[in-house]
């Protein structure tokens, strides 16, 4: 069976009652029979006009158009006989329907279809092709077996249409028309040329990549089983290649030099005592060495310096420093003190002055380490770090203005004598908490924010709000409000309507009352709620300066208002719930009304019934609310642009 496409064609007959008198006693009632067609191109209904008795039995007939088959019935009959008898007992309108023949049923017209005879089952693409009848790439495999889509031009294919520029037959990343190493095993990496170092010799020494511990081997040179030749060994592991190492064999882990000899295996100044172990290197030839390699001209028992000759403190204790002749502080005392110079803390101390075990006497200590010695401090003790006076007393030890508080912590110098104070010093007559130059005792906003200036009282713009609007005067752009004014966070009176966030809709805030007006870029609105705006309505008067927040019903609002076509696009009807026949039989009205928020209303059924001048994209509108749309957009055959996406109900 032939599958159905639509657009619909629908036939509309009207029936008019006629009431036939005559002179005779009884009275025949006569009806009549009108019909139309949708489309108008889709056939024909027969008889498609007359009048018949009443109680008389109707036949009509729908006859289809080349490329259309009839569909169904609609008007005052329905269901899908053809013809259709009926008995006629008032005026009676038919509607026959017709749709355009899919021969192939893939859902595109035959008029349309650019592949006919699809096979069943088959998606479709718009000109009616599936892909067992498309080969996009040309490559004469169809697009439903090939496996490689997109095949350059030109090139040969396999059987599941892939050319060498696209099969990769062992899988080693590399396709076939570049790969110079085809069957690489599993698993390898390769190269760009598509071979794995199993397959490659890439210093030709014979011996493979992958088993070539040594690569780069330099042409004609011998290598062992590993792939390495001598200039690439060093069996000792000394740094240094066996092609060049003098001194094979070198113990693991010794530094060598660039022979490869380490000074385990080396005498340099030929005194019989290798490197290694001589510790008087450059012996002069001929001389006598000990086991350490040094003859006597070298030799320094105590291991200061300074030769043995010329050494006037033997025996200095390992590693510590000397003098030109051999001695250490710890063997020399230059002040005469009693104490050796390397525990004397105090060098210089005056012929006969006593000294503690630290070489120190008075004059010379600084016990507090305040920069006062100890025979003129007065203040003993004092804490480590603190500045101090001549006197060596530091704040912390000092109490200048007698107050009972160090100077060092004392915030209020100069506390008259005989004030009470507190913990840093201050009395009733100097604190001042909030620091705002007002004292505490008259200071009526304590906690003032630092740096801020405070009147007599000690508040600050900050803590006071005069006009009492909620904002502190700080901020407060407009003081003087008047009592009870909503502000906004400036401080100033809040028109009660507001420009909507998409630059169009008018809205007013649910504080706002009806009859409140507002300026929005020069031009005033009014808030309307329901009555005073069908009263407007009907009153002809302009409705493009409201704001319609307050409006939650616009059932009829223009039904039959053929003259009105203003544009209302600005209007809020987030609120509104029921917009049934809104526009119906508002023959003028055209305005973009595409920026309306319906996503609270639930019914817009014969919404715009013969608004026969309408043409508006309304595809943004979200109607995922609406459960009634029946008739939504009937007789407005001028509508073109598209239409609200409904999901719960049927507009038709």
């Amino acid at each position: 069976m032939m599958k159905k496409i639509f657009p619909y064609i629908v036939i509309i007959l009207s029936l008019s009652l006629i009431v036939i008198g005559s002179c005779s006693k009884e009275e025949i009632t006569v009806y009549e029979l009108t019909s139309d067609v949708f489309p108008a191109e889709g056939g024909a209904v027969s008889p498609s006009h007359g009048t018949f008795d009443e109680g008389e039995q109707v036949t009509v007939s729908a006859i289809s158009s080349t490329g259309y088959y009839f569909k169904n019935w609609s008007g005052n009959i329905s269901g899908t006989n053809n013809p259709n008898t009926f008995t006629i007992n008032s005026d009676t309108k038919v509607i026959a329907i017709f749709a355009e023949d899919d021969e192939d049923g893939d859902g595109v017209s035959d008029t349309m279809d650019e592949c006919p005879n699809t096979p069943s089952g088959e998606n479709v693409n718009a000109e009616g092709c599936a892909e067992s009848q498309n080969d996009s790439d040309g490559d004469s495999v169809s697009d439903d077996v090939d496996l490689c889509p997109d095949t350059p031009d030109g090139e040969s294919v396999d059987l599941d249409g892939c050319s060498d520029s696209q099969k990769d037959t062992d899988d080693d990343g590399v396709t076939d028309e570049l790969d110079e190493c085809p069957e690489t095993q599993d698993g390898l990496t390769v190269d760009d040329n598509g071979c794995a170092d199993n397959q490659k010799d890439s210093d030709n020494d014979g011996v493979n990549d992958d088993d070539d511990l040594c690569l780069g081997t330099p042409t004609g040179e011998t290598v062992d089983a590993n792939g390495c030749s001598n200039s690439q060994n060093d069996t000792d592991g000394d740094g240094v290649t066996d092609d060049i190492d003098q001194c094979p064999n070198t113990p693991s882990g010794e530094s060598v030099d660039a022979q490869g000899c380490s000074d385990s295996q080396i005498d340099t100044d030929n005194d019989g005592v290798t490197d290694d172990k001589d510790q008087c290197p450059n012996t002069p030839s001929g001389e006598g060495v000990n086991s350490n390699g040094c003859s006597l001209s070298q030799n320094d028992t105590d291991l200061d310096g300074v030769l043995d000759n010329l050494d006037q403190c033997p025996g200095t204790p390992s590693g510590e420093t000397v003098d030109a002749v051999g001695c250490s502080d710890s063997q020399k005392d230059s002040d005469g003190d009693g104490v050796t110079d390397n525990i004397d803390q105090c060098p210089g101390t005056q012929s006969g002055e006593t000294v503690d075990v630290n070489g120190c006497s008075e004059s010379q200590k600084d016990s507090d380490g305040d920069g006062v010695t100890d025979d003129l401090d007065t203040c003993p003790d004092t804490p480590s770090g603190e500045l101090v006076d001549a006197d060596g007393c530091s704040d912390s030890q000092k109490d200048t203005d007698g107050d009972g508080v160090n100077d060092d912590v004392d915030i209020c110098p100069n506390t008259p004598s005989g004030e009470l104070v507190n913990s840093v010093g201050c009395s009733s007559s100097q604190y001042d908490s909030d620091n705002d130059g007002v004292a505490d005792n008259i200071d009526q906003c304590p906690g003032t924010p630092s740096g801020e200036s405070v009147d007599a009282i000690g508040c600050s713009d900050s803590q006071k709000d005069t006009d009492g609007d909620g904002v502190t005067d700080d901020i407060d752009l407009c003081p003087g409000t008047s009592s009870g004014e909503v502000v906004d966070a400036d401080g100033c009176p809040l028109s009660p309507i507001y420009l909507d966030a998409n630059g169009v809709t008018i809205k007013c805030y649910e504080w706002a009352n009806v009859g409140d007006t507002g300026e929005i870029n020069g031009i005033t609105y009014t808030i309307v709620d329901e009555s005073m705006l069908e009263q407007m309505i009907d009153n002809g008067e302009d409705v493009t300066r409201i704001c319609t927040t307050k409006v939650t019903n616009m059932r009829r609002m223009f039904v039959d208002i053929s003259s009105f076509n203003q544009p209302i696009g600005n209007w809020d009807v987030s609120n509104v719930t029921n917009m049934q026949t809104m526009f119906g039989s508002a023959t003028s009205f055209n305005q973009d009304i595409g920026n309306w928020d319906v996503s609270n209303v639930t019914n817009m059924e014969y919404m715009f019934i013969n608004a026969t001048s309408f043409n508006q994209d309304l595809a943004s509108w979200n109607v995922v609310n609406i459960y009634f749309c029946d008739g939504f957009f009937s007789i407005t055959p001028q509508w073109t642009l598209p239409k609200p996406n409904f999901i719960n109900c049927s507009p038709y």
